[in-house]
């Protein structure tokens, strides 16, 4: 009945067994041998087991530790590699038990073994996805972090990082370790808003954000980082890639700058820096949108300087540039925040007014930018007043489009001017006798 038991076990079990005496000959080979290695029992009954199963490599260590065979020396657990008759390698890990005979020595030896080739390709995958990882990690010329979002007693603790990360933040890696990573934050991001922030990772992959860091200096840094989740023994972890990206974010303020220098330069007249033609005639064109939807009124002024060109040709167009810089200096501190002061060419300024209730409020204004331009100014040593024509055109009380009105104002003004120096008109409708 027990030897019954025996050979049913044997015939069933998922584990390999093999029985060998003590020159390693094969007394027992169970099903489980013969469906890993092809060999049925009959095949190597009695044979030495080696030649069957081993690698020609692996079979004189063999040889040598049945040569050497006493009682207990015999390794209880080791793993090695049996081929298949197929040629297909498998993983084997072995107990081993000795039954001794009545002498005290090696009856036979009993080893029971494991097929554990999936195990071990699995642990050397993860081995070297492990090595792989290390070497991008430390090697990455990107600040690389790995940090704990789970952890009940450190906000979001840094569990590791690699050399570029110290440089870029300026700490000792041993410096890092375990310190939350707030510590590189102006103010306690992960504290306010880390379960937001796990969620958006768990929602995008892989988001990309741009915040600051600050060094341990206390300088601070713009970064643009990177987030992904990992598990590393079944330990879910936050891998973030950060860049310092002060360099690109200089660069694209220069641009900005150059961009904004450049619509100012369209917009603006370069002598001056007062608003050229083509602003004047949009700021225009908002006003009179103004003037249409809410009933306000709008004056533009035509202002034209007298005896300008005897200027350029007395003292020269470097004298007579002086001039337009300083009318334009003392225009702009004549007239109210909400007027605008233009250059729409030559020697010929336009102001525009909105927003006054009579038209005597436009006429103290014009008056006052007059009194200005007519302060004495010194001019390659010589004294002079500047003296202006100007018209005045109103809307909606002379009603039309931009370039109806800044006609009018024209007009105007060669009414002032032939009316004598220093003069200024408001446009009228009439023929000039």
């Amino acid at each position: 009945m027990r030897d019954d038991l025996a050979e049913a076990i044997l015939a069933t079990t998922a584990a390999l067994v093999v029985v060998l005496d003590p020159a390693g000959r094969v007394v027992r080979f169970n099903a489980a041998c013969e469906a890993l290695t092809g060999y049925a029992e009959g095949d190597v009954l009695g044979q030495v087991l080696w030649p069957f199963v081993l690698d020609p490599d692996a079979i004189p260590a063999v040889e040598l530790v049945f040569a050497q065979l006493l009682p207990g020396r015999l390794a209880r657990r080791y793993e090695n590699q049996w081929r298949s008759r197929t040629g297909t390698v498998h993983q084997l890990l072995w107990s081993n038990t000795e039954l001794l005979n009545s002498e005290g020595q090696v009856e036979f030896i009993v080893a029971t073994g494991l097929n554990v080739t999936e195990e071990r390709q699995a642990q050397r995958s993860r081995l070297e996805s492990e090595a792989r990882f290390r070497a991008l990690f430390e090697g990455s010329a990107d600040g690389v972090v790995l940090v704990d979002p789970h952890d009940p007693d450190v906000t979001w603790p840094i569990i590791d990082c690699n050399e570029a990360f110290c440089q870029m933040n300026g700490y000792t890696r041993e410096a890092l370790i375990g310190q939350p990573l707030d510590l590189l934050h102006e103010f306690p991001l992960m504290a306010q808003r880390g379960e937001q922030l796990l969620a958006r990772i768990r929602a995008e992959a892989t988001p990309r954000n741009e915040w600051t860091h600050k060094r341990q200096d206390g300088s601070v840094f713009p970064i643009e980082t990177v987030a992904s989740l990992i598990t590393i023994e079944d330990r879910e972890l936050v891998l973030g890639l950060d860049r310092d990206i002060s360099q690109r974010k200089l660069a694209e303020a220069q641009l900005q700058s150059l961009s904004d220098q450049r619509a100012h330069d369209a917009q603006h007249d370069a002598l001056t820096g007062l608003p050229n033609r083509a602003l004047l005639y949009d700021r225009l064109a908002i006003e009179l949108a103004r003037v249409d939807r809410t009933e306000k009124t709008l004056a533009v002024v035509f202002i034209d300087l007298d005896g300008f060109k005897r200027v350029n040709d007395t003292l020269g167009h470097a004298a007579g540039d002086c001039l337009l810089q300083e009318v334009a200096r003392r225009l702009q501190g004549a007239v109210r925040p909400s007027d605008t002061v233009g250059r729409m060419g030559g020697d010929e300024f336009v102001v525009l007014i909105p927003d006054f209730t009579h038209d005597h409020d436009v006429l103290r204004v014009v008056q006052r930018m007059q009194r200005v331009l007519a302060a004495p100014l010194e001019l390659e040593g010589q004294v002079m007043q500047v003296r202006s024509s100007i018209g005045i055109t109103q809307a909606p009380a002379a009603g039309g489009s931009v370039d109806v009105l800044l006609s009018q104002a024209d007009q105007a003004m060669y009414q002032a001017k032939r009316a004598g120096t220093n003069e200024l008109r408001f446009f009228s409708s009439r023929k000039a006798r």
